[in-house]
């Protein structure tokens, strides 16, 4: 008589086989919804991001739909496009931003693809209004993708771009009071205090702010607070992530200042292996820790978008003050290769959180989020 040990083995091998096979099978299914839910999904920095949300994902949602090849980064560029040229807000973003200690605009913008790691800038770009277009270019260029002051102007005109006026009649305005109040910041405070002043001016009108080709009415965006850079990342249903930055600078800045916006690694990063992440704030600040950079290198190590901001920041925080310094204003987005998003400030310590009435709140960095079909307004705030 043979010893049954053997055929029981077989049984028990053969049962645990059939599992595991099940499980597989189970595991891909599962992993196959996943993948089918996790695009697109945007994000963008400030309140009126959500401009450049519905545009980003408008076209990705359209291009899926009608199997049209727009890309990740068209999308991106274009969204960012539509604040550039909407200065029925008080950004410093494109047209209208505010302008250099000398009362001209200059302005950075950036463009990074996840799947290439290629990327695009211009840094001190004058008299040229849409700077993420310039940027966009660049990003195919093979021998050089970052060019500044008068060399990115003759390179836009090479493209097919035009010189124009990129202040409007408010920017103007703004400068004039500024160069009466014979200020000169010495911290990011002053610099929003000031711009506060501006902004609640009670004589101020919205009526001839429009960039020529802006596609926004007044009433859509008049009640859309402002901040500085804008920063969009956004994730394809092809698995693709692309972030973009755009902005005039610090305001009554040094010619030829640039911060963190048009610098891998400090304003934006992106690694479609791992995620993105883009910053806005203190530039100055935030290229010394390479914010965006540590962000999704953190997201690489296993934490998810909110930790690896939140780490960031603390990082920033402890070392400020330990060598006794004040904590800078910064802020930062991410988001990972499934779609996750998150968020962090030094503003504040708590957790992000949904904002529906979208109200200004000044102890809170606002950002939009569109996934699943629509845009919302969430803050990191002490405050709820």
């Amino acid at each position: 008589m043979q010893d049954p040990l053997p055929q029981a083995n077989f049984i028990t091998s053969g049962t645990a086989i059939f599992v595991a096979g099940t499980l597989f099978f189970v595991a891909k299914k599962t992993l196959s919804k996943v993948r089918q839910r996790r695009g697109p999904v945007v994000i963008a920095t400030w309140k009126f991001g959500k401009i450049a949300c519905d545009k980003t994902a408008s076209l990705l949602v359209e291009a899926k739909k009608k199997k049209l090849r727009t890309s990740v980064a068209e999308a991106v560029e274009e969204g960012i496009h539509q604040v550039e040229l909407n200065d029925t807000i008080r950004s410093y973003v494109g047209f209208g931003g505010l302008p250099n200690v000398n009362g001209e605009m200059e302005h950075d913008a950036a463009i990074m693809d996840g799947r290439t790691l290629n990327v695009g800038a211009v840094m001190g770009l004058k008299s040229i209004a849409c700077p993420i277009k310039i940027a966009r270019c660049l990003l195919d260029e093979k021998d050089f993708n970052i060019l500044c002051g008068n060399g990115a102007l003759e390179y836009a005109i090479k493209q097919g771009f035009h010189k124009e006026m990129t202040q409007s009649e408010r920017s103007i305005n703004d400068f004039d009071k500024w160069k009466c109040s014979n200020q000169i910041f010495s911290s990011a405070n002053e610099q929003l205090s000031v711009l506060a002043l501006l902004a609640n001016d009670s004589n101020e009108t919205m009526s001839s702010y429009n960039h020529p080709k802006s596609t926004h009415s007044i009433n859509e965006t008049k009640q859309i607070e402002s901040h500085d850079t804008l920063a969009v990342i956004a994730l394809g249903t092809n698995g693709d992530i692309v972030v973009g930055t755009s902005t005039s600078g610090s305001p009554f800045k040094l010619e030829g200042r640039v911060g963190d916006t048009p610098l891998i690694g400090s304003g934006f990063y992106a690694d479609n292996t791992v995620g993105a992440a883009a910053a806005s704030g203190n530039g100055e600040e935030i290229m010394k820790f390479c914010l965006s950079y540590s962000v999704v290198e953190y997201m690489r190590d296993g934490l998810c978008p909110t930790k690896a901001c939140e780490k960031a920041i603390a990082r920033v925080k402890s070392r400020k003050l330990e060598k006794g310094n004040s904590i800078p204003l910064i802020n930062i987005i991410a988001i990972d290769k499934n779609g996750n998003v998150g968020a962090s400030s030094t503003i504040c310590s708590s957790r992000p959180y949904e904002s529906p009435d979208a109200t200004s709140n000044p102890n809170a960095f606002q950002y939009c989020v569109w996934e699943n079909g629509k845009s919302r307004i969430y803050e990191v705030s002490d405050t709820k």
